[in-house]
């Protein structure tokens, strides 16, 4: 997962030409694949501590990601 990650990163920044408008939408699909990959690295480590770096790994794959915010919200219960 960890290399699929990388290399969806490096197309990405391959992608994302400021010269390139016509390639916008394949450059944000790519980094949205990234980041799932990336998220799914980080929730199969063994190593616990890294959990909030796959959930907000996931949550920067979404284009809405207000759903997902919102269960996180009422599972972590309030903040005070």
């Amino acid at each position: 997962m960890e290399r699929l990650a990388a290399r969806l990163d490096d197309e990405y920044f391959r992608l994302d030409n400021p010269g390139r408008e016509d390639m916008r939408q394949a450059a944000l699909q790519t980094f949205s694949k990234a980041r799932a990959a990336s998220a799914l690295t980080f929730a199969l480590s063994s190593d616990d501590s890294q959990l909030h770096e796959a959930i907000y790994e996931a949550v920067i794959a979404m284009d809405d990601p207000s759903t997902v915010i919102q269960s996180l919200e009422t599972a972590l219960g309030p903040g005070d």
